[in-house]
């Protein structure tokens, strides 16, 4: 066997296991630690580097070649995201998250409960002490959160970047500056839709605040929840699939539900073999977009080589999720699955501008907050949420709520971005080349060999260009 696929097999077999540790529900910081550590052990060898750099220059076999590139991102990534001071802080916060429990009301209510008042609660007073409940959380972190800025550029600019960003950032081929030109046209192509949006919700609600603004949303965006009960979740599923002739209980995928905090996850416990999704079924929805996203990652997981090295980055990831929720947008879904009468069909696919409007600028939004940061760590947090919220948002935010997730996962909010307009891109191909979506075989034949069997033995962008003739913006 050659070494690098040695290094692979190792690797893949780390992150199985890690998979497993999130899977459980109990959080085991020991034993992620401890996977964590291998992995530095493993990617931080010294000798390690000046291998993969020989290899580069002679290897023919084109698949060695890529993990070879593949291999050499990684341990420059490792070097700074497995450090153990870095590693320890994202830990800690990540931690509190998952354990903090806002009191709204009088009492404790998990993640999930605190959106949905948010999303749903009539009460402003309420939706107010829903929003502010999450500050208890901000607070105590906040001291990591500004230590793990300047470490992590610290730690780039050893490597000879400017900062953290511009070295993970050059690692997936493009800069900061390609980046804010990017989410500045999103901005541009959204303004009509969401100025709109905002004016409507100021005038139905004085001084209107975040924590209206999914309300006012979900109140312009939601069809009812009586079309999306959550005893029909899984069987929607299963209709779905056998739309495309796949029978669900064939393949190794497990659907489970669990009572907790967040909405779903899916988890590749072995590669190919053994993949769950895990989702709690309130129903609704957006319950149902849930369950078709992370449904979506393992479908992707079930096809792609078995190969730690050869997994598609994390942006592409989030694209072949948003791609399967994406088929519960489709009207031909809406009327075969849901059945709800065809002005209200018509009055949902109309508001899907919006929706993607909000979720944009949600994700600038909270980009925006963290690229600033990592450019003046000693800055304000709260004034620098509040300026990214009025810019992106339209909001003047008397509250200065940010965003811990950028901390635990950094720079995660540019993979949901590029996750829309993957999904965007895919969508118009599909309706270019195929027309019907829903129980047309092609449509799963496409990503199946298009998408999913190749991994990252091509790159994303290149293959979505190469698969539909169309580039993701640049």
């Amino acid at each position: 066997m050659h070494w690098i696929d040695e290094i692979d097999l190792r690797l893949k077999k780390n992150w199985e296991e890690q998979m497993f540790l999130w899977y459980q529900e109990t959080f085991d910081k020991e034993r992620l630690d401890e996977k964590a550590r291998e992995v530095r052990e493993l990617l931080l060898d010294p000798n390690l580097l000046d291998r993969t750099e020989a290899l580069l220059k002679r290897e023919k076999n084109p698949i060695s070649k890529r993990k070879a590139e593949i291999l050499r991102k990684e341990i420059v990534k490792a070097r700074i995201e497995y450090d153990k001071r870095l590693f320890a802080l994202r830990s800690e916060i990540e931690e509190r998250a998952n354990k903090f429990l806002p009191l709204i009301n009088g009492k404790e209510v998990k993640i999930n409960e605190r959106s949905k008042i948010l999303m749903r609660s009539p009460h402003r007073k309420l939706r107010k002490e829903a929003h502010q409940s999450w500050k208890p959380l901000l607070d105590p972190i906040e001291k990591q959160a500004r230590k793990s800025i300047k470490l992590a550029n610290k730690l780039a600019q050893g490597e000879g970047f400017a900062n953290y960003p511009a070295l993970i950032l050059s690692l997936d081929s493009i800069s900061s500056d390609y980046l804010f030109d990017l989410c500045l046209k999103i901005k541009k192509n959204t303004e009509g839709v969401w100025k709109k949006f905002i004016k409507k919700g100021r005038e139905e609600i004085s001084g209107f605040q975040m924590y209206d603004l999914r309300f006012m949303f979900y109140k312009f965006f939601l069809p009812p929840d009586s079309y999306f009960p959550k005893e029909r979740m899984i069987e929607s599923l299963k209709s779905t699939l056998e739309s495309y002739e796949i029978d669900l209980s064939s393949l190794p995928i497990k659907i489970e539900t669990q009572d907790m905090a967040f909405s779903g996850g899916c988890y590749n416990l072995k590669m190919g073999e053994d993949i769950r999704v895990t989702y709690n079924p309130v129903g609704g929805y957006m319950d149902y977009r849930v369950l078709f996203h992370e449904f979506g990652h393992a479908m992707h997981y079930l096809y792609l080589p078995k190969s730690f090295l050869l997994i598609d980055d994390q942006s592409f990831k989030e694209g072949m999720a948003d791609i399967w929720s994406g088929f519960i947008d489709t009207r031909e879904w809406l009327q075969e699955f849901i059945s709800p009468p065809e002005d209200k069909i018509d009055t949902f696919l109309n508001a899907l501008t919006l929706d993607e409007a909000f979720r944009f600028r949600e994700f600038i939004c909270e980009l925006s907050f963290e690229l600033e940061l990592y450019k003046n760590p000693e800055a304000n947090f709260e004034k620098i949420w509040q300026a990214v919220a009025k810019e992106y948002l339209g909001i003047e935010d008397d509250s200065g709520i940010w965003s811990e997730f950028v901390f635990s996962a950094p720079l995660y909010m540019k993979d949901y971005i590029f996750a829309k307009l993957i999904k965007s891109v895919t969508f118009r191909f599909f309706r270019k080349r195929f027309g019907e979506i829903m129980g047309n075989r092609e449509i799963l034949d496409f990503l199946i060999e298009n998408y999913y069997k190749p991994g990252n033995l091509i790159p994303w962008r290149e293959k979505i260009e190469g698969a539909t003739g169309e580039r993701i913006w640049t």
